[in-house]
């Protein structure tokens, strides 16, 4: 406790009151710049916490075919072919797309999945188990179930064929565990069921997953891939897990541009403070030291008073960032990351934090703070008291 100095303190408090509008403004402004900043980061660190988890549950390398830059559909007896290639253990295809659900005017991703088949993926395999998937019922996900309700589909779904007669599907059962990634908008069904929904031949497939032995070997067996087979598409965990990255580097180094203007506002600001102080602050301080204050005394009030300011400035900011994104679910910024009809289903955020990331916007914010605060303080306490008084 000797190392405050209540006095002081409480002086600290009396000036920044008696000069309330202009702390006041800097106040509002730097929680609003450490607010948004660390709101970007918390949605990208959990968004791209909720990506990893995907990748890390997927196969080692996923095969797409293509013509003319478009994806499209490959017999399923080029699996055969697959498990050909040396170093692959196992090959699993698989049927899926998009599907466009006018009622509420979402795009569905229907996978079709079959009971008797192994998959790569242990939460496909949990749910295959759980669940009888059979031509005629579908599983959803928790948050399409609501949204089904919405449409008045509660018991059952109507999907248009491409031939345009209906095909109805009951809702057999809801699934959870699931990444939000992974989940939203996911439609499971049988390979038949998503195969005349999505207008594909009966021996069809649109997706590849191969399984390596020897995890050392995935570039090289992908190399191959890519070399054999160029009309596929080749991706490895490690490919999948920088195109997300890219994307989520891309639109937070958006919002990063957009954050260093404020963050030069805010410069702005603490450099015109740091060139000097109003005539009546200097009276102030010169006063102070004729009635016996120190230059020791005078510093260490200027801290207290730039640290009030900061410090509390910078709690408010992450207090708010926390309550924007892991309560609120982070109404805007979250709509900037992720496509619309995925974030107003999105149940939430995973809690991922990074320190270091706060660290910065302490380091941006609170010491810079005070030190514009002490430095012209320090200039004029240095100065005889008579001479800064006249």
């Amino acid at each position: 406790m000797k190392f405050i100095n209540f006095y002081l303190f409480e002086y600290a408090i009396e000036y920044l009151l008696r000069y309330k509008w202009k702390n006041i403004f800097i106040f509002v402004l730097l929680s609003m710049i450490v607010a948004f900043m660390a709101s970007v980061f918390f949605v990208a660190d959990a968004i791209k916490y909720e990506l990893n988890l995907g990748v890390d549950g997927m196969a080692d390398i996923t095969l797409q075919k293509k013509v003319a830059g478009m994806y499209a559909p490959s017999d399923e007896n080029f699996s055969d072919t697959l498990l050909e290639i040396h170093g692959v253990e196992g090959v699993e295809s698989r049927v899926w797309g998009y599907y466009y659900f006018e009622p509420k005017n979402i795009q569905l991703i229907l996978v079709g999945l079959d009971s008797f088949e192994q998959h790569y993926n242990d939460r496909f395999e949990k749910l295959t188990n759980k669940f009888d998937i059979d031509d005629t019922s579908i599983i959803i996900s928790k948050s399409l179930k609501q949204l089904f309700a919405d449409a008045y589909y509660e018991k059952s779904v109507h999907f248009i064929q491409p031939n345009g007669k209906l095909k109805n599907m009951d809702i057999a059962g809801v699934f959870d565990g699931f990444t939000p990634l992974e989940a939203v908008n996911t439609v499971v069904m049988s390979k038949k069921s998503a195969r005349e929904i999505l207008g594909l031949n009966s021996n069809a497939v649109t997706t590849f997953f191969l399984s390596v032995a020897n995890a050392k070997e995935v570039s090289n067996i992908a190399s191959h891939l890519r070399i054999e087979y160029p009309n596929f598409s080749v991706l490895t965990q490690e490919d999948i897990r920088n195109k997300y990255a890219s994307v989520l580097n891309y639109k937070s180094g958006i919002f990063v541009v957009f954050m260093g203007v404020a963050f030069l506002t805010f410069f702005m600001i603490v450099y015109d403070k740091a060139s000097g102080l109003s005539s009546e602050e200097k009276k102030e301080i010169g006063i102070l030291k004729a009635i016996g204050w120190t230059i020791d005394d005078v510093i260490r009030a200027k801290i207290y008073e730039g640290t009030i300011v900061a410090l509390s400035a910078y709690l408010v900011g992450i207090v708010t960032a926390l309550l924007y994104v892991f309560v609120f679910q982070a109404p805007f910024i979250g709509s900037i990351f992720i496509e619309d009809s995925f974030i107003e289903k999105w149940t939430s955020f995973a809690f991922v934090i990074d320190y270091m990331v706060l660290f910065l916007l302490f380091l941006l914010s609170v010491p810079i703070y005070i030190a514009a605060t002490l430095i012209p303080s320090w200039r004029v306490a240095t100065q005889d008291a008579d001479e800064v008084m006249r």
